[in-house]
Order: C-alpha cells, then structure tokens, then sequence
C-alpha cells in the first residue's frame, strides 16, 4: 500500500480501523435493513459467516448492489402487483450481489 497522505504531510498519524467484527456486521446490516423497506427472508447469520473479513465499506456496496438486482428483477415484470412483490430484497439478491465483492456463496 501506498502512503501517500503520509509522505505529502496530509495526516500527521497513522490511523488503523480494524475490520468490522461478527457484532459490527450485524449492526450494519440491520442499519441497511431499517432503511430499506422492502427487505424479506434474510438470514443474518449466514450473511455474518459469509462477509468475514469484508470492510463496512464493501459490505453496504453489496447492500446496495442486492436492492438494485431487486429493483432491476422488478422492472422486468408486466404486472404491478408482481413488481411490488419482486422488488422485495431477497437472500437470492444477496447472493447474486456477493460475485460483485468475490467472497464465499
């Protein structure tokens, strides 16, 4: 890694912000969960064993990838009442937004 802020006299000290433990996770995902509505079926514990080692970062980005395969899913239906149900984020979607990160399905 490069230390660029470093040697250019940006940041004076070296800050180190472990990663997100089992705990931190599942807090990040219920705070993703309370904002978006439409989530069901979710099983936490496997999207805890599944995100170890992952940055908060990375773990909202498959969040926000897993809402948009929802949404995109939901667009491709005719009728208005199967779009309400399809835009329902899935463990399905979850699945699919993890080969966006690379970890373990």
């Amino acid at each position: 890694m490069k230390y660029y802020f470093i040697y250019l006299g940006r940041l004076d000290q070296w800050i180190h912000i472990p990663l997100p433990d089992d705990a931190s996770r599942v807090a990040i995902l219920e705070v993703f969960f309370k904002k978006s509505s439409a989530v069901k079926d979710i099983d936490m514990n496997y999207f805890v064993d599944q995100t170890e080692g992952l940055s908060s970062g990375i773990l909202i980005k498959i969040c926000q990838k897993a809402h948009l395969i929802a949404k995109t899913e939901a667009t491709k239906i005719e009728s208005t009442d199967e779009q309400e149900q399809l835009t329902l984020i899935k463990t399905e979607h979850f699945i699919k937004a993890n080969k966006f990160a690379g970890f373990k399905s």
